[in-house]
């Protein structure tokens, strides 16, 4: 039967031996249970996603800013168009 190797350092090689021993395993058969029942994650579309919601945190940001800034100028007094401009913020933070 083909092996596969890795490097580990002592500490993760006592951490995997103190699990396996715990959950009545051999390294072994812990090892192949947790790549088996792990999900395998594409690097690409996970950096993608975030770079896409670092944009729109941005953009909430900027609006946010915007909102304390007017806020600040006009006494702290909440008009229609502070109201509508914050519900439009939640709406945003909502799709992230």
């Amino acid at each position: 039967m083909p092996t596969v190797s890795m490097w580990l350092d002592d500490d993760e090689i006592m951490q995997c031996k103190k699990e396996a021993a715990e959950n009545g395993l051999s390294v072994s058969a812990m090892l192949k249970q947790a790549y088996f029942n792990a999900e395998i994650v594409d690097v690409k579309k996970v950096k993608s996603l975030e770079i896409e919601q670092n944009f729109h945190l941005n953009r909430i940001g900027n609006n946010v800013s915007q909102v304390a800034k007017y806020c600040n100028f006009n006494g702290g007094i909440i008009n229609q168009l502070v109201l509508s401009s914050l519900m439009e913020i939640q709406d945003d933070c909502k799709t992230i």
